[in-house]
């Protein structure tokens, strides 16, 4: 698929889903998946999360993140041969209440999920995923079908 077009694909499926499933690891190599509620300012992604939390534990000592995002579908053979998804290798960013940036994509997070103001922003910090690569999953085009994009170049 020509780039222009994949990116635009996507950002469309970025901006109109909520859930991400978060992959990290501890330094012995302990995985940890969570789903999590997500925003994203283009392909930045960002999560809202409590500073003490395995998740954050996990990024300082291994900083390899990857994510998924995709439909909560029924599985019959037409869904799975209509799914698509985002899969995302990520740098992680870290940032802490009062410090740059931190706001910005707080606001963000409430814009998309209101709830957030009833949270206090002392009491989270945000992860900042910048992608290395996405695949969009396009099992319409042929089973098992995935574009890339490299960020990395």
């Amino acid at each position: 698929m020509e780039q222009d077009k994949l990116k635009q694909k996507v950002l469309h499926y970025l901006n109109t889903h909520r859930i991400l499933t978060m992959a990290t690891a501890s330094s012995n190599g302990t995985p940890d998946a969570t789903a999590l509620e997500y925003a994203n300012d283009g392909f930045i992604v960002i999560v809202a999360v409590r500073p003490n939390s395995k998740k954050v534990q996990n990024i300082k000592e291994n900083p390899h993140v990857f994510y998924e995002i995709h439909e909560d579908i029924e599985i019959t053979l037409e869904n799975v041969q209509n799914l698509q998804a985002l899969q995302v290798s990520a740098t992680p960013n870290i940032l802490t209440y009062g410090g740059e940036g931190f706001n910005d994509n707080f606001d963000i997070m409430e814009k998309k999920f209101p709830v957030f103001n009833r949270i206090p922003r002392h009491k989270r910090v945000i992860l900042e995923f910048t992608p290395k690569k996405i695949w969009f999953l396009n099992y319409a085009e042929s089973m098992f079908h995935r574009d890339e994009l490299n960020f990395e170049d």
